[in-house]
């Protein structure tokens, strides 16, 4: 057995994380206010973050981010999963911020999506109603056109927020490549359940 010379820790063998990761519960009503302050202010935000050339839910995506790949369908079966109450995970986003005499001011890769653009984009998409979800008659309603009822429901589903702080880019682009890559992809033959329609893994 390899010695281990870590003084502070004699019998362990395994790295510290070197992220400190904070989760916590949040809703769709968040998401769903965040897109419609970028739907009717784009400019007001892309002031507030003027590296950034994408946005989805009202905050900035990571630079190195891929595009959306998810399509129509993949999109509509995510939040068909959501009104289920299925557990779909958490999104991931850093809350660096610059404190100054004035208070606090947002900086190169504040408030960026790390994980969770796809389905934050579904969400984006059902609230702004490009998107439609499976009614409980099979119909596939828009967001504008089910409930107010339904809207508030749905509206306070938990979506949990998992969150890092900090100013390294490189931390950054390590939770992502982490997030993005820690699993293989389902192949369409191993459903449990066959659909018709894109992947969706």
């Amino acid at each position: 057995m390899q010695e281990n010379n870590d003084l502070r820790h004699p019998y362990r063998l395994m790295p510290d994380s070197k992220l400190s990761v904070k989760t916590s519960p949040r809703t769709l009503n968040e998401l769903h206010d965040g897109a419609v302050a970028f739907r009717q202010n784009p400019a007001r935000l892309m002031q507030m973050y003027p590296w950034a050339d994408r946005f989805v839910c009202g905050m900035p995506l990571a630079p190195w981010q891929r595009p959306v790949v998810w399509n129509n369908d993949m999109q509509s079966r995510f939040i068909d999963a959501l009104w289920a109450c299925v557990d779909t995970g958490s999104y991931m986003v850093n809350e660096w911020v610059n404190f100054t005499g004035h208070g606090q001011e947002t900086c190169y890769l504040s408030d960026v999506v790390i994980d969770g653009q796809q389905r934050l984009t579904s969400i984006e998409r059902y609230f702004n109603d490009e998107i439609p979800a499976t009614a409980i008659d099979g119909r596939l309603l828009l967001f504008s056109e089910i409930t107010e009822v339904d809207r508030r429901f749905f509206k306070n589903r938990p979506f949990p927020r998992a969150s890092i702080i900090t100013n390294d880019e490189q931390i950054l682009r390590d939770a992502y490549d982490m997030r993005a890559f820690g699993g293989v992809r389902h192949t369409e033959d191993q459903r449990a359940v066959p659909t018709i329609g894109g992947d969706y893994s």
